[in-house]
């Protein structure tokens, strides 16, 4: 049986870019002003077609406080994700975003400083890097220098100490190999990806909430659907006349 994943933040980025779901934080407001509205209306308006007068019943056909309920639900959850969301993951969203901002081969060795200054799965982070060979181990009694990262003329070196062990990270790299070439995408996406696995409860809290937020936006849309069938039916009726004694 496969363990429940939490969705990682890149899901939630993309979910709250949808632009119909944004309807909801609208409805927050809207909703309560429109029921006020109503209740100071007369219950039904006559309308006069074609020489017949209808009374028309003036109110929403669902339950409007489910609605806001499920506005509320949904706003809590965007509020969370704008808080919590680590920038790193709001502003990139891919490579080629990272590109595009024209960033020297060198800053990400400073992007790393901040990943490793917050603790977003910093094991993994260094066993990762250790693997792909980009990280110098170095003994124990290595003073890390004052002005950290520490720019040089061919590198920026970036030393951390984790766990009592003494790395460090130069960028750019400065051999020949594919791996060497490739060294800045992949990092970035190391980075990207510990970020966007970290801050668990604030993840866990929006899935709750958005779980809440649909259970409630269902109750309604199950109303209201409801009430188109009530009004078609009633329509039929007219119609046929067997139809009529079943419906209300």
């Amino acid at each position: 049986m496969k363990s429940f994943n939490i969705p990682r933040w890149e899901s939630y980025k993309s979910f709250y870019q949808i632009t119909v779901f944004r309807y909801l934080t609208v409805w927050f407001s809207v909703v309560p002003i429109l029921a006020g509205l109503l209740s100071e209306l007369p219950e039904y308006v006559p309308v006069t077609i074609g020489g017949m007068t209808y009374k028309l019943k003036l109110a929403l056909p669902f339950n409007w406080q489910l609605l806001w309920v499920s506005s509320f639900f949904f706003l809590i959850s965007f509020v969370i994700y704008l808080v919590r969301c680590p920038a790193f993951v709001k502003q990139y969203n891919r490579f080629s975003d990272y590109s595009s901002y024209g960033h020297d081969k060198r800053w990400i060795s400073w992007l790393a400083k901040d990943l490793v200054e917050e603790g977003a799965e910093l094991p993994k982070f260094v066993s990762r890097l250790k693997s792909k060979q980009y990280l110098t181990k170095h003994s124990t009694g290595f003073s890390i220098p004052t002005d950290n990262p520490e720019v040089g003329a061919d590198q920026t070196i970036y030393y951390m100490n984790v766990d009592g062990e003494i790395y460090s990270l130069g960028m750019p790299r400065l051999g020949i190999t594919e791996a060497d070439k490739d060294a800045e995408r992949a990092i970035f996406w190391e980075i990207f990806g510990r970020y966007s696995n970290s801050r668990n409860l604030a993840r866990i809290l929006i899935m709750c909430f958005l779980l809440l937020s649909l259970v409630a936006f269902v109750s309604v849309f199950v109303q209201h659907v409801l009430s188109g069938l009530h009004f078609l039916l009633l329509w039929l009726a007219e119609s046929l006349p067997w139809l009529a004694k079943y419906v209300k």
